[in-house]
């Protein structure tokens, strides 16, 4: 019987890494056969400008804005290529972790004493 080979694995920081927040996930399938993953963050639009009228008393009173359709931008922040593959590991991960995350919400934080 073969000595099982260990492998460690090491996680450098890559100069260039930062944690994005988050909201939703749109792709689709690359004509090469990748799956594309572009992460996105949603939010309310801002309006690019608003006028006010200065009411006699000093008061600042918005006026309101003649557009009355909502818009919710999602700004793009990164997008993922990958192969099938590492999509569905990718999935198993995180269906994983968020079970796991879920699962510890229900119970009381535990503390460790030094």
């Amino acid at each position: 019987m073969a000595t099982p080979q260990k492998v460690r694995f090491e996680y450098p920081v890559n100069k260039d890494y930062r944690r994005l927040p988050i909201t939703g996930v749109i792709g689709s399938v690359t004509p090469s056969g990748l799956v594309m993953a572009n992460l996105f963050a949603e939010n309310h639009r801002m309006p690019a400008s608003q006028t006010a009228t200065v009411q006699p008393d000093g008061q600042v009173q918005v006026d309101p804005d003649p557009a009355t359709e909502a818009v919710l931008e999602r700004e793009l922040l990164m997008g993922l290529m990958m192969t099938p593959e590492t999509a569905l590991s990718v999935a198993q991960w995180l269906t994983n972790t968020a079970n796991a995350a879920l699962a510890a919400r229900s119970q009381p934080p535990q503390f460790k004493a030094n």
